[in-house]
């Protein structure tokens, strides 16, 4: 038995027997030596079981008599490279669209698609209407003019798993892909590169959308590096990384969440995203949602407020967020809020903060180390804070926690550890200590060195500058009196041993 017969069989079985199938290359056993010839001939069949094109491996170059443009066809169209992934790619060559599709139920699988180039919508794929589906495609250096780099799909619903959008570009927004009107499902896709004039480096969606185990790494755009979702839709996101992404001019590294917008975003990592604007990794605005275990780090604002997180209400539309099991390390912000700036603008907000841990945040010219809250006239701004840990976040200005701006705001804080801040000036603002708390001192009193031990290292540490005087941020100064004396040696020789 050949290899293109096992292929066909193969397929045959996989599509229950019933789909006309067609082969596509030079090679024997062909029926036709390019796709959109066997395109050409489908569209005069009718059949509603659909239709099959397997590719053989090559490089299709397009030209003018080359476009592949498939219109309404009587049944579902599936294409497919013959041998598997990285054996057909159909080339662009920097001078036309890859494929376009109307009203047609299509799929791709195992291919790649490269150098696209469009002055419209789509470089790579554009899709009006129909459904989309994407299997182990690589769509790769495709540019257009308008939106979708990679792709634009409009009343379609699409579907993408185990794919990849390398350096595509828009001079719109969506460089990687831009959907309206229909749901998008993202499974274990990867997008890299990519870039757009205005917003959603990597993504630009107008209703809800779902992203699986994807990973967005070095996308830009003018606003929302990465992603960017409209108002009035439904995000699921899960098992995703954001890493280097970043926000040229404007707001949001990372993922850019509208009004009236609900959300999950669950097990995630955002790490090393900037933003030139407010909120380096995930900006919020007039949205609601839940972020649970996810990892905010090194993340930056370079000339505003929130390094990771900024969360807004708006005019009109209560919003209501929680923030569970996360951490946020070592991310910054210019202006107010090292890790999350929360605005209230016109609505009232609420804010739960649960078992999540701060630490090494920082605000470099001005206040909330690793939280900032603002509240602009008497709508009702309400932040808890329970069962958390503050630890070694810094201000210029006040607050190396959390810094309140505004009479409107109530804070409630419960089972929190808040040590380590250099001149324990922890919270800036009125709140109410619902009990459980440990407020100020050192995290692990005498451990000078910082190695989760206080031992005879620490002491000769603390012995070696006996006598002196500190401004209480020295961890020498175990009592934080502002002098090394004996009651310092006493505070160390208590907390002897492991840290914890």
């Amino acid at each position: 038995m050949t290899l293109l017969t096992t292929l066909l069989l193969t397929t045959t079985i996989a599509t229950a027997g019933v789909q006309d199938t067609f082969v596509v290359g030079d090679g024997e056993g062909a029926d036709y030596e390019s796709i959109s010839a066997a395109i050409d001939f489908i569209e005069g069949e009718d059949s509603s079981d659909g239709y099959i094109i397997l590719v053989l491996p090559g490089t299709y170059v397009l030209d003018h008599l080359s476009i592949i443009s498939i219109e309404p066809l009587t049944g579902p169209l599936r294409i497919q490279a013959a041998a598997g992934p990285g054996t057909v790619a159909i080339d662009g060559v920097g001078n036309y669209r890859c494929m376009q599709s109307e009203d047609v139920d299509l799929t791709l699988v195992d291919l790649t698609l490269q150098n696209g180039y469009t002055s419209e919508d789509g470089a790579g794929i554009h899709c009006d209407g129909g459904s989309l589906t994407l299997e182990g495609v690589t769509l790769a250096n495709c540019s257009a003019e308008s939106d979708g780099g990679g792709l634009y799909a409009t009343w379609a619903a699409v579907e993408i798993s185990d794919s990849e959008f390398d350096s595509c570009t828009s001079d719109a927004s969506g460089g990687g892909v831009h959907c309206d009107h229909e749901a998008l499902t993202l499974t274990d896709t990867d997008f890299s590169n990519c870039s757009a004039s205005s917003s959603g480096g990597a993504l630009a969606h107008g209703d809800g959308f779902s992203a699986i185990g994807c990973n967005f790494n070095g996308n830009s755009a003018a606003d929302s590096g990465a992603i960017h979702g409209s108002s009035q839709s439904t995000v699921a996101i899960d098992a995703c990384t954001f890493q280097e992404n970043t926000a040229l001019t404007g707001n949001c590294g990372g993922l850019f969440l509208a009004d009236q917008c609900s959300y999950t975003v669950q097990y995630c990592v955002f790490s090393g995203n900037s933003s030139a604007g407010a909120g380096g990794a995930l900006y919020a605005f007039g949205a609601s949602g839940l972020l649970q275990h996810c990892t905010f780090e090194f993340n930056q604002s370079t000339s505003a407020t929130a390094g990771a997180v900024v969360l807004y209400s708006w005019t009109n539309q209560d919003s209501v967020f929680l923030i569970e099991n996360c951490s946020f390390d070592t991310n910054t912000a210019h202006a107010q809020a090292g890790a999350i700036n929360v605005h209230e603008l016109g609505s009232t907000l609420s804010l739960t903060i649960r078992d999540t841990v701060f630490e090494h945040n920082a605000s470099t010219s001005s206040t909330g180390g690793a939280i900032h809250a603002v509240s602009n006239g008497e709508i009702q701004t309400s932040i808890d804070v329970d069962t958390c840990r503050f630890h070694d976040n810094t201000a210029d200005d006040d607050g190396e926690a959390i810094n309140l701006t505004g009479s409107s705001i109530t804070l409630t804080i419960s089972d929190t550890l808040m040590c380590d801040h250099a001149f324990q000036n922890e919270i800036n603002g009125r709140y109410t200590d619902v009990g459980g708390n440990d407020l100020g001192g050192w995290c692990c009193p005498g451990d000078i060195d910082a190695n989760e031990s206080v031992d005879v290292d620490d002491l000769s540490s603390l012995l070696a500058v006996w006598g002196s005087t500190t401004d209480g941020d020295s961890p020498s100064d175990v009592d934080r009196d502002q002098s090394v004396m004996i009651l310092d040696v006493i505070d160390m020789f208590r907390h002897w041993g492991p840290c914890g």
